[in-house]
């Protein structure tokens, strides 16, 4: 533990020597965390996610989808090469990763994660020890809107993090030691940038259409409108203009659309006949933002409910690509910054060569029989063996340990094992049975 100290900007580490550093900045750290929608509100990402359905929909199918994969931990057996392993249940690791805190399940870790990394575009973790000891013991997750930086002076490394609880409360400094900091890089400095950022200029356009949407089903659904003056009227210039402004200040904009109005020197006030290009655009235009929601984070429009251009092929194809292409990176990232923010600041795990890995088996298993083809082949090539299979099909092994032998191609299909014995080229009814 450290303490911030002076005017200077300095920082004090636990040995008493001092570091020059940036003063932690919103502009520096990019923690505003909001976007600015019409009429210059600033609105968080936290609200943004919770009130823009179509952001939702695509951080919903990327957080759910990534919470539901089992994540298993290894060790290295053998030679050490990564083929040869081991998966273990009761190794430290596999326990922090399956207890992360008291009550906390290993989904609401992997939730918790992406939620973060969809919407802030940072996850923060602290790291539990044991008393006495740097063993990793537990995670506990850092509300990333408490969070500062504290910044090395050209930018570019956190130094420290600063959290103050939302509620209020004493500031705790952490060392980048202490914690998992999550994201992908950001072409200005360590912070990563969230998504809805990106998507500022979409966010606004949808909050606008949602706005008008509203207001026209607040007030009746009234058509907009034609004011025609008396020729008096219309020759008073200056009338004239006040009355385009008073039309403009009070009834333009989403959140005044279809309002009745009573103005004085109007000969009459007629409904427009046809519906009106505003409301034309508008349909085209949400029908982009969510194509633009959908594509900054990478996931088909399909998959979170637009389905203007979806079949039955194409839905099937797409949840292949969830998993492979959508999913992919977001798994590496996880897998590969828990590995060097983790594992490799505590030697007994690095030395061990521990890992954790995430298993696609049960989400990409697909039907009965393209599972079955797909077994026969790994049979026939000796990638897989009897027990393989029936272990993933969730079945007991067979007991007898020709079962766990891999098969391979002579006359017939046999074990390794009789390979030039009495049974090598007997067919495969010959050779003792899998019971």
């Amino acid at each position: 533990m450290a303490v911030f100290g002076g005017s200077g900007g300095a920082y004090v580490w636990a040995d008493g020597s001092t570091q020059s550093m940036a003063r932690p900045s919103m502009a520096i750290g990019e923690i505003a965390a909001s976007v600015t929608l019409i009429g210059d509100r600033p609105i968080s990402y936290d609200r943004i996610y919770r009130t823009q359905p179509w952001v939702a929909a695509a951080v919903h199918l990327l957080q759910r989808q990534v919470a539901r994969l089992p994540i298993g931990t290894f060790i290295p057996t053998g030679d050490g090469e990564s083929y040869n392993r081991r998966r273990t249940k009761d190794h430290g690791f596999a326990s922090l990763l399956s207890t992360p805190a008291d009550g906390r399940a290993p989904v609401d870790l992997k939730a918790e994660i992406m939620l973060d990394l969809a919407v802030q575009g940072n996850h923060l973790e602290r790291i539990v020890r044991r008393t006495g000891s740097q063993e990793p013991i537990g995670l506990e997750k850092i509300d990333w809107r408490s969070v500062m930086p504290a910044l090395s002076t050209d930018g570019m490394h956190v130094l420290a993090w600063r959290v103050t609880p939302i509620g209020g409360g004493a500031t705790e400094v952490l060392m980048p030691e202490d914690v998992i900091h999550f994201r992908w890089p950001s072409p200005s400095g360590p912070i990563g940038v969230s998504p809805l950022q990106q998507l500022g200029v979409t966010i606004r356009s949808e909050d606008g259409a949602q706005r008008y949407a509203d207001s026209a089903m607040r007030h009746g659904g009234m058509r907009g409108v034609a004011v025609r003056v008396d020729k008096e009227f219309a020759q008073d210039t200056v009338l004239h203009d006040t009355l385009r402004e008073e039309i403009l200040h009070k009834h333009s904009g989403p959140d005044r659309a279809h309002v009745p109005y009573i103005m004085g020197g109007v000969e009459a006030v007629e409904e427009m006949p046809t519906q009106s290009a505003v409301e034309v655009e508008l349909i085209k235009l949400r029908q982009v933002n969510r194509e633009e929601i959908a594509a900054v984070y990478g996931v088909p429009p399909v998959l979170i409910g637009d389905l203007s251009h979806a079949t039955y092929s194409n839905v099937e194809k797409m949840h292949e690509m969830l998993y492979l292409t959508v999913l992919g990176p977001w798994l590496t990232l996880i897998e590969e910054q828990i590995a060097a923010q983790l594992v490799a600041r505590y030697l007994p795990w690095q030395l061990e060569g521990v890992w954790c890995e995430w298993s696609l088996d049960a989400v990409m298993k697909g039907d009965v029989k393209g599972r079955m083809e797909s077994y026969l082949i790994g049979l026939r090539a000796g990638a897989l063996t009897i027990n393989d299979i029936r272990r993933r099909e969730n079945l007991p092994p067979f007991k007898n340990p020709l079962a766990d032998e891999p098969l391979i191609q002579t006359n017939n299909v046999s074990p390794l094992s009789t390979i030039g014995n009495d049974t090598e080229g007997e067919p495969a009814s010959k050779v003792p049975a899998a019971a």
